[in-house]
């Protein structure tokens, strides 16, 4: 099934859900760990130094916009920040692999954590591969000067 492109491409259900998950769970991580770091540091899947606390919180924070734009925003928000959510979400579940002995498996977290970064690279690389025939945002040339 071909789909013509058009300038506004419609997220299907399945990014839409994801991406909506996804905003949820920066929202409460990214804000716990800068706001309530003690109670975010002993419910989070491994305990993070206190400057470890306030690093993650403020990078799951920033993570907000481009997850945001991509919800909400037409082809280049999707187009940079599919990519950038595939390789991200995928060397940080690599990394908690190798460093699985630093996970606490006794928090809820972890019943999170690993279903999340394992869907979200997956589910990522799927609608790269969907909407791989995406025109480019602008057709208009670059002038020479």
């Amino acid at each position: 099934m071909t789909e013509t492109p058009t300038l506004h491409p419609r997220l299907t259900p399945l990014l839409r859900s994801f991406t909506l998950v996804e905003l949820a769970v920066l929202i409460a991580a990214g804000f716990a760990l800068l706001i309530l770091p003690d109670l975010a540091r002993d419910q989070w899947p491994w305990t993070p130094a206190p400057f470890n606390t306030a690093f993650l919180g403020a990078i799951y924070t920033t993570s907000l916009v481009p997850v945001a734009a991509m919800l909400v925003g037409s082809r280049a928000p999707l187009r940079v920040v599919l990519p950038m959510l595939a390789v991200f979400t995928a060397i940080v579940l690599i990394v908690s692999l190798f460093y699985l002995e630093q996970f606490q498996l006794d928090r809820w977290s972890n019943w999170v954590w690993f279903p999340l970064y394992v869907l979200l690279p997956i589910n990522a690389s799927y609608h790269i591969w969907l909407y791989r025939r995406m025109s480019p945002v602008s057709l208009t040339p670059t002038p020479p000067a």
